[in-house]
Order: structure tokens, then C-alpha cells, then sequence
């Protein structure tokens, strides 16, 4: 009875870890809409936040309308992963790993920047969660070789060698142009009886 939960327990995992790669992407694409603000809004956020003051610098403009697109841009591509989990296995550990990095440097960084206490246990700590789940899901896709069968479908060369080469022809059909040594040529046995006749 053991041996039957297994399976359905990895179909589970697999099935989970696209709900995963679904939320963490539609949270990610929430961010094209910061671009979107206008810069007054953004300071009132800011604000709000209790980030204190928005900068009012060129710089500041540029990171706050520029990084949100490539949160939405992360996003974007674990939808993408989420669409084919069998094909896209061996980008997900990739996935995981740079998560569980980013998370342990976004907790350096927010300190260091002397955020709000909330933001430093929360950012970085939630990234590198989410990465940990990628990984421990993944163990419910399966693993399937697809290198063989592309090149088969893409390689039009590489034909099945159970197929005989149409260009090739049974040896055991005679060619028509050679005759069978057995049937005389009836030029031949005319002379032959003329011969005789005479």
C-alpha cells in the first residue's frame, strides 16, 4: 500500500510545483504596473512604506520605472516553465538555487540599507523560501530524456534503421534489363532452325 501513494505523492509535488511557478509569476507580473505611476504616486508609496522621503534624482526615477520590469520580466519566464514542467526540469534547479542566492543577499542588502525591520524579515527570507519549495517539488517531475527524440524530429537524416532506403532495391527482384540466362533470345533460336534447315 505504500508503494501505491508513492506515485499519486510525486503527481501531487509536480502538480504543486506549478501552482508555485503560477503565484510567484502572477506576483512578479504585478510589478508592470509601478512603470505605470507617476512619480508623485510613487513618493506617496514610498511614504507609506515608511522608506522615508522619495529621492527626487534622475537615478532614483530610473531604478523605481526599470526594475520593476525585470521582476515583471522573472515572472514572465516562470510562467513559461510552469507551461511544460517535463521540458523545462533542468532550468528549474537553476530556478531554485539563484532564489535561494538572491534571498540571502537581498537580507545583506536591506540591512545595510537600514530598511524597515518588517522588509529585512520578509524580502529576502521569502525568496529563498520559494526556492527551497522549487526544489523539494521538483522531485515530482519526472525525469524524460528528450534529447533523442528531438534530433530524431528535427534531424530529418536520422530515419528509423528499421525503414529500408527507398533508393535501395530488393536484391531478391532481378533487374528487367538483365535477362534471365535461362530464357533464350529468340533472334538466336531463329538462326539456329535456319541453320538446321538448311
Amino acid at each position: 500500500m505504500l508503494g501505491s501513494k508513492g506515485p499519486s505523492t510525486r503527481a501531487r509535488g509536480g502538480l504543486w510545483l506549478r501552482w508555485l511557478l503560477r503565484f510567484q509569476g502572477t506576483v512578479d507580473l504585478l510589478a508592470l504596473a509601478v512603470p505605470l505611476l507617476s512619480v508623485e504616486t510613487i513618493g506617496r508609496l514610498h511614504a507609506a512604506l515608511g522608506l522615508g522621503e522619495f529621492p527626487q534624482a534622475a537615478i532614483a526615477e530610473y531604478l523605481s520605472r526599470n526594475l520593476p520590469l525585470l521582476v515583471a520580466l522573472h515572472g514572465l519566464l516562470l510562467w513559461g516553465v510552469a507551461t511544460d514542467l517535463v521540458r523545462y526540469r533542468p532550468l528549474i534547479p537553476l530556478l531554485g538555487w539563484s532564489a535561494i542566492a538572491h534571498g540571502a543577499w537581498l537580507v545583506l542588502i536591506d540591512w545595510q540599507a537600514r530598511l524597515p525591520g518588517w522588509w529585512v524579515a520578509s524580502e529576502g527570507p521569502l525568496r529563498a523560501l520559494l526556492g527551497g519549495a522549487m526544489l523539494v517539488l521538483l522531485r515530482g517531475v519526472p525525469r524524460v530524456d528528450l534529447s533523442r527524440s528531438d534530433r530524431s524530429r528535427s534531424d530529418p537524416t536520422q530515419s528509423d534503421p528499421t525503414q529500408s532506403d527507398p533508393t535501395q532495391s530488393d536484391p531478391t527482384q532481378s533487374d528487367p534489363t538483365q535477362s534471365d540466362p535461362t530464357q533464350s533470345d529468340p533472334t538466336q533460336s531463329s538462326s539456329g532452325d535456319g541453320l538446321r534447315s538448311v
